[in-house]
């Protein structure tokens, strides 16, 4: 089974208030990104224990100071220790997801 997380920057919200805050215009049009139109690319083995495709969903840029993946692990694979300054925000949309904070216990 395949572990699929939807990772994005924790305190998205607060990033783009916090831009729109500084004073920077809004953006001129709305962007649509079509499905199947951005490259995948294997996950870096620093990063992870073993295979790992990222999908883009969307680009930080000077509007929003968060990008978003899709992110698809192959059988026992998993993240390697990280850090997220800005924290992270992830979603399990499909399999089983297990998350740790560097204290705290597995959930």
């Amino acid at each position: 089974m395949l572990f699929r997380a939807f990772a994005c920057c924790a305190f998205f919200h607060v990033a783009t208030a916090s831009v729109a805050a500084q004073g920077s215009p809004p953006p001129a049009a709305q962007e649509i990104t079509r499905a199947g139109t951005q490259a995948s690319a294997a996950g870096p083995a620093e990063f992870f224990t073993g295979r790992v495709r990222i999908d883009p969903v969307w680009p930080a840029d000077p509007h929003i100071n968060a990008s978003g993946s899709l992110v698809t692990f192959e059988p026992g694979v998993r993240s390697a220790w990280h850090t997220h300054p800005a924290g992270q925000r992830l979603v399990v949309v499909s399999g089983v997801g297990l998350t740790q904070q560097w204290t705290g216990p597995c959930r």
